[in-house]
Order: structure tokens, then sequence, then C-alpha cells
């Protein structure tokens, strides 16, 4: 029997007058559901996420990093990611963790590159990277760890 009164996601208690983040969302929480949205570029969300952070309902808040990827020959891409901080300035000096990862079926299978990068004065991490031929159902992601999150980025392009 699903529980109907605590967030599907995230087990917050739904509904509490005094958390403007427990609103009933379907079953889930509005804490999950407008950090899903804003992550999703939803500007109207986005903004009213960004009021909830100034107001101190989100102190661990982040936005997802913006990143793009452009191939070159011979199996390498450039990586351009830029991170923002919660008032939507760039992250400058920021000691990001990233990882190069193949997945297959929900797993990791190898990891092809894993450092620590700090972001430029505009919150960038731009690099050129070289991947390994991909098997067939493997999937190359970037994974970024920064403070007590985590975000994942298929390389779909890649041949």
């Amino acid at each position: 029997m699903i529980n109907t009164d605590k967030c599907q996601i995230c087990g917050r208690k739904l509904n509490v007058h005094s958390d403007p983040l427990s609103d009933d969302c379907g079953g889930d929480c509005w804490g999950c559901i407008g950090e899903m949205e804003a992550d999703m570029d939803c500007e109207q969300t986005l903004e009213m996420v960004i009021e909830e952070y100034k107001k101190g309902f989100r102190p661990d808040w982040i936005p997802r990093p913006k990143v793009k990827f452009t191939h070159s020959k011979n199996s390498k891409f450039y990586l351009d990611a830029t991170f923002l901080n919660p008032l939507m300035e760039p992250y400058s000096n920021q000691e990001i963790d990233v990882q190069i990862s193949i997945w297959s079926k929900h797993k990791r299978v190898k990891s092809v590159f894993n450092d620590t990068v700090f972001t430029d004065k505009d919150g960038k991490i731009e690099q050129y990277f070289e991947l390994p031929q991909s098997k067939r159902n493997q999937t190359p992601y970037f994974e970024v760890h920064y403070e007590n999150k985590y975000w994942g980025f298929p390389i779909i392009d890649y041949d």
C-alpha cells in the first residue's frame, strides 16, 4: 500500500502548514518536484526555487550545471560545463569532482577519467577527453559530484 501522507521520493511529510516545500504534488512534495522542474530549465519554477533559496527554504539547493559536448576527431570530445550558484551567478574557483564512465544496463562498467578540477572565473570547466571504443549497449556518462549533489549526463552522440 502506498503511503499518501509522505513524499514518494524523499519521505517528507506532505501538507505541513509550516513547511512550504511539503505541498502535495500528486504524492510527491514540492521540494522534490520544484528542484526537478528547475533542473529541466522550467523558467517559472526556477524563479520560484531561487526565491525559496533566498528565503532559506532550500539552503542546500544548487542549480544543475549546463553541460555541452562537442565531438572532434579520433574519439575525442570537448566538454564545456558551466556551474552557477543558487543566485545564478558563476560559481568561480570551485573544486568539482568529475568522472567519465562507461555504463551498461544501469551499472558502471569502467571509469575512463576521474579527477578533481576547478571552475574558472566564469564558473566553467572546459576540457578535451578521449573515450575508448564503446561496446554495444554501453553509454559513456559525464558524472559530476559537488558537495552533496550528483548529476549524470549521457554522452549520447558518441560513436
